[in-house]
């Protein structure tokens, strides 16, 4: 994944909540910077484990959908899981336009965002 520095479009889906990437915590680094759009399609609880790591920016991404599939809701951890992508989400407040959520836990945690355009919310 250290050849992927022009990535634009970085899309990840999952029906398996155990699935993991190798090594996506150090692809973060090279892709990051070029990133413009971000999209996970796993159960919510399995967000926190593709999100960029502490100190990986984001400076270009402009459209981030976060979309959930069915899921344990009786989890006690789920929040613990959603805590640190809200903090991701909130650091993105100064160039994020689009956001696509269809979880509401995300709603109680997330700030204001400057210069987005669009905002979707799928409460179900």
């Amino acid at each position: 994944m250290r050849n992927l520095t022009c990535l634009e479009d970085y899309t990840i889906a999952s029906d398996d909540s155990r699935n993991e990437i190798p090594r996506i915590h150090e692809a973060w680094a090279t892709f990051a910077p070029n990133l413009r759009r971000f999209w996970l399609f796993m159960e919510a609880g399995s967000f926190h484990t593709f999100i960029p790591p502490p100190g990986v920016q984001c400076t270009n991404l402009r459209r981030l959908r976060l979309s959930s599939t069915v899921q344990n809701l009786l989890d006690a951890n789920i929040p613990l899981r959603l805590t640190p992508v809200c903090e991701f989400i909130n650091g993105l407040h100064e160039t994020l336009e689009e956001l696509y959520i269809d979880e509401i836990y995300f709603l109680r945690l997330i700030g204001y965002f400057n210069n987005s355009t669009t905002s979707n919310t799928f409460i179900p």
